[in-house]
């Protein structure tokens, strides 16, 4: 707006934008993502006001194969490295995160691979989408877990799923933690580091029950260690009975458990309600 009316100061052709403070200045950034499917190709510009005009600070390639743009969150890694989570879907059972930095002199995407022009270090086969999963403020991305040998893809419902971090520092990512994400109900499960391998889980639509089992040695579901339910305030336990104790509430969630008081695993009340966790951003 100058002069009572409206200038272009740039155009530009784009698949999706992101607007907001990247760099070190005091005006908001603008993202340009491009897609060009025909030659697997995905791209991501920095572009800043500077004077009058809007010009390219920086770009990076990102996987070539993404499809569709999803949910995204601005990261900080220092007070002049800054970030941006962007989750991608791939096709309808792969969806990854993109990380994408601007440390003052260059734009980058450290998750990706340049050689095999995909991003398999944020790969998973569900919509799960990245989040501050523990609450310490930082984004987290999660990978699925298959145990050995299995050639399972389980969905959405019933995902166990590795957490992990960007550490700027060393350039790698962080092992954050394993649990059943159950993004429909509002919260996850922690598995503790003891149970990966032993431990598996399925979960009932119409019920809203996660159920997580045993793992045979054979790979088959064998004794059921605890159930969940999930169900609105105000209404009552649709599987209720005399096994199953309050867990936790939220303004619009109830959740109840029952478990298996013989398991070898030694389950209690104190230990279930620790590995329970609500999301924040319920």
């Amino acid at each position: 707006w100058s002069g009572e009316q409206f200038v272009s100061r740039f155009s530009d052709t784009y698949t999706h934008m992101i607007v907001g403070r990247i760099g070190q200045t005091d005006r908001d950034d603008v993202l340009l993502f491009r897609l060009n499917a025909e030659n697997a190709k995905t791209t991501v510009r920095l572009m800043t006001m500077q004077g009058e005009e809007l010009v390219e600070r920086g770009s990076t390639a990102l996987d070539g194969y993404i499809l569709q743009f999803g949910d995204y969150a601005f990261a900080s890694f220092s007070d002049t490295v800054k970030g941006v989570y962007q989750d991608c879907a791939k096709d309808v059972e792969t969806t990854i995160t993109e990380l994408i930095v601007w440390d003052g002199e260059k734009l980058t995407a450290p998750l990706y691979d340049p050689v095999g022009n995909i991003t398999t270090l944020s790969a998973r086969q569900s919509a799960i989408p990245s989040m501050d999963i523990d609450g310490d403020g930082e984004i987290e991305w999660p990978r699925s877990y298959y145990r050995n040998n299995s050639t399972d893809t389980p969905s959405v419902e019933r995902l166990i799923c590795e957490w992990y971090s960007w550490d700027h520092v060393k350039q790698l990512p962080k092992k954050e933690m394993t649990n059943v994400t159950n993004v429909e109900d509002g919260y996850y499960v922690t598995i503790p580091e003891s149970w990966i391998g032993s431990v598996t889980a399925s979960y009932d639509t119409a019920k809203r029950t996660l159920t997580v089992s045993q793992l045979k040695e054979d790979g088959t579901t064998g004794d059921m260690l605890f159930m969940i339910a999930a169900f609105a305030v105000g209404e009552s336990n649709p599987n209720a009975n005399d096994e199953y104790l309050f867990l936790d509430s939220t303004e619009q969630m109830h959740y109840e458990i029952r478990y298996n008081r013989n398991s070898t695993m030694a389950l209690n009340m104190n230990l279930l309600s620790d590995l329970f966790v609500v999301m924040k951003t319920q």
